[in-house]
């Protein structure tokens, strides 16, 4: 999901309550689903992303980083860029 014009504290809020949802709701009442979110920022203070591509990998990191406790949102930073991309590659 992009949210325009959103500072990271409203995102947070967003990602937040989809969390809630789906934990509360579950997969049509029967299956307990878990939601691993991951937040990036563009245009907020610190380090901004060079490409649109950089934007979706810091998110993707940020998600991975979520997942790896699952139900929980992470907000990206410099730390995760060692986490291992999709495909399981490192940044060079």
């Amino acid at each position: 999901i992009l949210l325009e014009d959103t500072d990271l504290e409203t995102a947070t809020a967003v990602a937040e309550r989809i969390r809630a949802l789906g934990e509360v709701s579950g997969l049509n009442g029967d299956i307990q689903t878990t939601y691993s979110i991951g937040i990036a920022t563009f245009g907020e203070e610190g380090e901004a992303p060079s490409t649109p591509e950089e934007f979706i990998d810091w998110a993707d990191r940020a998600m991975y980083n979520s997942k790896q406790d699952r139900n929980k949102v992470s907000i990206f930073d410099e730390s995760m860029q060692e986490l291992p991309k999709p495909n399981g590659t490192r940044n060079e």
